[in-house]
């Protein structure tokens, strides 16, 4: 059977006293029988390097907040130019609720790019 984890994240998580390395999260879906991981994280140079070394293992989402005025031009470019397959959203870290106006444009580069929102 195929296995596919749907959330994962890479780095430093300092409000929940944990870390993962792309090396340790590898090992952990060797140990599951992990086919695939989707994968988020800030910075989002890690999820790059992970999607840009282990693409048959990897798919990545693009973190970004909605809140900084920069944050659709962010979505576009890792989508169209760094291999981004979508966008992770994270209102609790942000400050910012879903369907606030705020996530439009974020959410226009995604409809727009054909890809997913996880929030």
């Amino acid at each position: 059977m195929k296995v596919i984890d749907a959330h994962t994240h890479l780095g430093k998580f300092p409000v929940f006293g944990e870390s993962i390395t792309l090396k340790g999260l590898l090992t952990l879906m060797e140990e599951y029988d992990i086919e695939k991981a989707v994968v988020s994280s800030l910075p989002n140079s890690l999820t790059r390097e992970a999607i840009e070394n282990h693409p048959d293992r990897f798919t990545g989402l693009v973190r970004v907040n909605p809140r900084e005025a920069d944050a659709a031009a962010k979505a576009e470019e890792a989508i169209a130019d760094q291999g981004f397959k979508g966008v992770k959203l994270n209102p609790f870290f942000n400050n910012f609720l879903p369907d606030s106006p705020v996530v439009d444009p974020v959410m226009d580069v995604a409809a727009r790019r054909r890809v997913p929102v996880l929030i």
